[in-house]
């Protein structure tokens, strides 16, 4: 076979004429056709038998036939992942699925810069409830064992709300805190005889997205850790560091519904500790493995590692199917001039769903951010690897036979490769309309075995391209009247010599 140039960038393709899911009207046409060179053809059937063709100009239909324009379906090689699934020519078929097509993310980007770490690490904020008592033993302080239904907040003197009055009934709650300054969604407690403050406590951990490095609820210490508490019959619940990471609960964001009635629970958080350091945040949209988009915001602010300065970034995830936000944590560490050096726990899962198959693996790149003199600190999302569902916008072909599908959200996929034949003998090819003929014999022409060098001439080809070249070769296209041009007078001139 003859030898041309390396393969070129595919041609530009246009949206399909119509795409219609159910619609036997599907096209996806390659807007810039190419010719295969002189002694190549692609091979296509159709109800009267084979077809030779130079033209590389397909369409599919809904049930995926690689068809030519002409409606005739095209040979080839299926593929597996971009790779050949067997070496035997036949019809070409769009693989199962292709009406749609989505990338899970498995990589974020970020780049930006953080300021020198000063003496001291970000800190939490600190949220205290009003004290509450158990009903069911004597009025004492509320403790991690005591049943919300037994739950009463302490009066005072001066207030209507008696103090015997449980807050709490066997029902559905519905919460909704603030977290930087910024409405979370609802998430919805149930409440039964017997949960108790502890579960309380666990869910509102949840909700707020609060990273609890480990232990359990215990009493608060002179260095807290995040996490929900009860000390002397006061909820508190301490922040992951930073301001951006500062929660909050209002006096509305506890409801309950008993009989179709709706109630605010009055818990009286206010706040005791307020966080301290600044936080550079970034939000992105990412993928799961449905396309399903979903939000993630990460939070980096300083902290210590070991006595010394570092970086401790935070990660909420929100996914449509998940009640609560998936949370994360790591450290960043950098070198003595500023440039990133490690990252902890970078790696994550997000599960979501119910299925144990629903989950996800990303990785998080913090590789672009820097440590500078500025005050300033700022992250920014460059990068994410994930696609939503997308559906196929063209077919093009590759100057090495290559069938992609190219779909609307910007993915690709190598669906096939085309069945490459050369002429045996040429006394029994027929021609059969422009740029295609007709064996009338098996032996008239040869399958060449599938290969990656490039068949397809380097340049798209034009009309009379193919149609000189079509009869005796590219030497016959030539100005065969003398009238100073190359038209179709000169190629029926050169067909009526061929013929």
């Amino acid at each position: 076979m003859m030898s041309v140039g390396g393969p070129q960038e595919a041609p530009p393709f246009c949206p399909p004429d119509t795409f219609d899911v159910g619609n036997s009207q599907w096209s996806a046409v390659v807007a810039s056709p190419v010719a295969t060179r002189d002694d190549t053809f692609i091979v296509a059937e159709d109800g009267t038998g084979v077809i030779l063709s130079r033209r590389t100009e397909l369409k599919f239909n809904e049930q995926g036939e690689v068809l030519t324009a002409g409606g005739g379906r095209v040979l080839g090689y299926q593929t597996l992942d971009g790779h050949l699934m067997d070496e035997t020519a036949g019809p070409l078929t769009l693989p199962a699925g292709f009406a749609w097509r989505n990338k899970p993310t498995g990589r974020i980007r970020f780049e930006g810069q953080l300021s020198v770490p000063g003496n001291a690490p970000a800190s939490s904020n600190v949220i205290s409830s009003a004290r509450l008592i158990d009903l069911a033993h004597g009025q004492a302080p509320a403790s991690l064992q005591t049943l919300l239904i037994d739950v009463a907040r302490e009066s005072h003197s001066l207030e209507s709300h008696a103090s015997n009055e449980p807050l709490f009934k066997v029902g559905n709650l519905e919460f909704h805190g603030h977290v930087g300054g910024s409405k979370l969604r609802s998430s919805s407690f149930v409440i039964f005889e017997q949960t108790t403050i502890h579960d309380l406590l666990g869910f509102l951990e949840k909700s707020l997205g609060i990273h609890k490095p480990s232990g359990d609820n215990t009493t608060p210490t002179e260095a807290p850790t995040p996490g929900a508490t009860i000390a002397d019959g006061h909820i508190q619940i301490v922040s992951n560091p930073g301001k951006s990471n500062a929660v909050k609960i209002r006096l509305e964001s506890v409801r309950q519904t008993v009989d179709q009635a709706e109630t605010i629970i009055r818990l009286d958080f206010g706040e005791i500790t307020e966080s301290r350091g600044a936080s550079a945040d970034s939000d992105a949209t990412i993928f799961d493995r449905r396309g399903v988009p979903f939000h993630v915001r990460v939070s980096v602010v300083e902290g210590q590692h070991d006595g010394q300065s570092s970086y401790r970034w935070y990660l909420r995830a929100w996914h449509p199917l998940n009640e609560f936000p998936v949370v994360r944590s790591g450290e960043i560490r950098f070198d003595e001039d500023g440039r990133h050096a490690q990252t902890t726990n970078a790696s994550i899962e997000i599960s979501y769903g119910t299925s144990t198959l629903e989950s996800m693996r990303i990785h998080l790149d913090f590789h672009n951010l820097t440590v500078l003199g500025s005050s300033d600190l700022s992250i920014a999302t460059s990068f994410q690897d994930g696609a939503p569902l997308g559906t196929p916008t063209s077919l093009f072909v590759t100057t090495t036979g290559a069938v992609v599908l190219r779909y609307s959200n910007g993915l690709s996929n190598r669906v096939g490769q085309l069945a490459i034949a050369t002429i045996n003998d040429w006394a029994q090819i027929l021609p059969n309309g422009p740029g295609h003929f007709r064996p009338i014999s098996d032996a008239a022409f040869r399958f060449e075995p599938p290969t990656d060098q490039p068949f397809l001439d380097s340049n798209s080809a034009s009309v009379f391209d193919v149609f000189f070249s079509s009869f005796g070769g590219a030497d016959s296209r030539a100005d065969l009247n003398g009238d100073g041009r190359i038209d179709l007078k000169d190629f029926m001139l050169a067909k009526q010599a061929f013929l």
